[in-house]
């Protein structure tokens, strides 16, 4: 029986720490070619990501959202703020 109990215990606080969490990714877009007209704004999106870890949702948020406008011509800069 204590087994039982300890082998429990192990397995709910296993489970807490592998649960998935929400970070914020702050993306800024910069416009870098230079027949864009003078004073184009930056553009600048929010987006959530889901993840285990901390370190897999700063590298999905650099890679999936950096080169989001790319072919309009703006450089992005994605990081978390959470």
């Amino acid at each position: 029986m204590k087994k039982l109990l300890v082998a429990s215990l192990i397995a709910v606080s296993f489970a807490s720490c592998v649960r998935e969490k929400s970070y914020n990714c702050h993306c800024v877009y910069v416009p870098s070619a230079a027949f864009l007209p003078a004073g184009t704004p930056n553009k600048e999106e929010d987006h959530t990501i889901k993840s285990v870890l901390r370190e897999d949702a700063a590298s999905d948020c650099s890679i999936d959202f950096e080169g989001k406008y790319f072919t309009q011509h703006y450089n992005g800069t994605c990081a978390l703020t959470n």
